[in-house]
């Protein structure tokens, strides 16, 4: 049986939005990501947030859909819930 039509392919986006912490969240597109990160400008259009093919915040992203993850910067901690 086909998945449900409510399924949405979702991407991993993440931005550096304080300069202290990486942020990542699981959506469907950019302005969900940006809804979701509570931001009004287009930060993808700015060069700040990008979709990311890293391992381990695709990881945890995936397991929390719509959750705003973040780390410290430069890649150094477990991401945990905002």
């Amino acid at each position: 049986m086909a998945k449900a039509k409510s399924a949405r392919r979702l991407k991993v986006y993440t931005a550096r939005l304080d300069g202290l912490n990486d942020y990542v969240v699981a959506s469907p597109n950019q302005g969900e990501a940006l809804k979701a990160w509570d931001v009004h400008q287009n930060l993808f259009q700015e060069g700040l947030a990008s979709v990311t093919q890293e391992a381990s915040a695709v990881k945890a992203a995936l397991a929390r859909p719509g959750a705003v993850l973040r780390r410290p910067a430069e890649g150094r901690g477990d991401w945990t819930a905002v």
